[in-house]
């Protein structure tokens, strides 16, 4: 590690102060910069020694974080751990009232010598805009910036409000392009608007319509749009920055149930059938077809009354014997599902064989989560975290395992480096080993091979299948 400058208990690593050397530079001719950087490279600890810089300077008092609400909590520890200024630390939560009060008490905050730091989620920010303008924060710090790569969401419009208001901003992302390159306008639209312009330049200039359907990048703009996100981007990729042990990746075949597969092929012909006869194929509509079809390998589906029936185990058995093989080997696992049927299935399972575990997914409270981490980091009998891949891939730690069963997976490339990232990353000091379970002839292949070729899967399956495309 480098030598620490800056007035946070950590010291950072070398390409840890060259990033924030970039971000101090580029905010000292700016409003916004951006740190694009892989997960696990450390994000929050550069943005804690920004804000120390900023503060120290008296060129801030007032901090605004904008993250999901998973993060809250975490920022709130990471800020207790590195912090080495005078600050004071609110998350805005709990009911309206309490809300409103928390906000109208930070508006009023007013000492030169105390840094306040405010953390809001994304899903609540887009309800207290007028009051968090009245906040007025010097520093907005985006995290998982990505967020707003939609600009006609309401929470990208309010960001963007926001960050009208605010002297600096810093956006933190991995995955700034999550779907096309017209993911990167929102985003700095939200940091700096003079980079790209209004969205009629920026579409204009990078981007063309293609027949009826498609909108193409213009591939002679590549470079242009490069030298613009990095003109106040700073982008660094894990095998750059850190000596981390290695990283194994094992296929575990399955083979469904031949009933299950007789029923899976008559699920797909019907999708095939709708898709070449009267449906408009889109990837969108395409996506949505092959969701049925992806829930099927993990063993369920949902009938017409919205309940979740098990039409296979086949999955289900292959996780159990590579559980025993792990189990044997006394090392700590994540296992990951998109599903909840899947989820419950496994926790079932994990019960029957007495192995203790722990659970992170969507529908239970955030204390109960924490709680679930806690457990599986200092228990050295919670041997197995069981959780939803749309829940865990952003900002956690898990470095306690290194070893990862990817149950299912859903169609972004972007959801499974968020996850599998969770044990591959700073801290780590094990060999990692990420296992995924593939429904043999089914769409667990194709999903893997679209994630493995970071390739659009609808894209994929209208290629593979010689699909038509239709004009509207």
């Amino acid at each position: 590690m480098a030598k620490n400058k800056n007035s946070i208990r950590s010291k950072l690593y070398s390409f840890q102060l060259l990033c924030l050397e970039f971000v101090l530079r580029v905010l000292a001719v700016g409003c916004g910069a951006a740190l694009l950087l892989d997960m696990g490279l450390g994000k929050t600890i550069i943005s804690l020694a920004v804000i120390s810089e900023l503060f120290k300077k008296s060129q801030i008092r007032k901090v605004l974080i904008v993250c999901p609400n998973t993060l809250l909590k975490l920022w709130e520890r990471e800020t207790e751990k590195f912090a080495d200024f005078p600050y004071k630390f609110v998350i805005v939560h709990g009911s309206k009232e309490k809300k409103n009060r928390l906000l109208r008490e930070a508006a009023e905050y007013d000492d030169p010598n105390v840094l306040m730091i405010m953390a809001i989620s994304y899903d609540s920010m887009r309800n207290y805009v007028t009051e968090l303008i009245k906040y007025a924060p010097d520093m907005i710090i985006a995290d998982e910036g990505h967020k707003m790569k939609d600009k006609r969401t309401m929470q990208s419009q309010c960001m963007h409000m926001l960050g009208d208001a605010a002297r600096y901003k810093l956006l933190l992302t991995g995955t700034p392009i999550c779907n096309d390159e017209r993911d990167i306008w929102s985003q700095y639209r939200f940091l700096d608007s003079s980079v790209f312009g209004d969205y009629f330049s920026f579409w204009r200039r990078y981007f063309f319509k293609s027949g009826t359907y498609e909108i193409c990048f213009k591939s002679e703009m590549k470079e242009d749009l490069r030298e613009n996100i990095f003109s106040i981007g700073i982008r660094l990729e894990k095998k750059e920055c850190l000596d981390l042990p290695g990283i194994t990746y094992t296929e575990i075949p399955v083979v469904l149930e031949p009933s299950a597969m007789k029923e899976y092929k008559r699920l797909w012909y019907d999708r095939m059938l709708k898709f070449t006869n009267d449906s408009i194929v889109s990837p969108k509509n395409i996506l949505t077809e092959l969701l049925r079809l992806s829930q099927f390998t993990g063993g369920f589906v949902t009938d017409e009354n919205g309940r979740s029936v098990s039409v296979s185990k086949a999955k289900l058995n292959a996780l159990s014997e590579l559980l025993d093989s792990i189990h044997e080997e006394k090392h700590k696992v994540v296992v990951i599902a998109r599903f909840v049927p899947e989820l419950i299935a496994i926790e079932k399972l994990l019960e029957k064989k007495g192995v203790d575990y722990a659970r992170y997914r969507g529908e239970i409270s955030n204390a109960e989560r924490i709680k679930g981490l806690n457990k599986f980091d200092d228990d050295p009998e919670c041997k197995v975290l069981v959780a939803q891949l749309q829940t865990v891939g952003l900002g956690l730690n898990l470095t306690v395992a290194s070893k990862i069963i990817f149950y299912s997976l859903s169609y972004s490339a972007a959801d499974y480096n968020q996850c599998r990232d969770r044990i591959y990353r700073i801290g780590q000091t094990e060999t990692c080993q990420c296992f995924h379970l593939v429904a043999q002839d089914t769409i667990d292949e194709d999903i893997l091979y679209a994630i493995a070729n970071k390739e659009s899967l609808a894209h994929h399956i209208i290629d593979k299948y010689g699909l038509k495309v239709k004009s509207a």
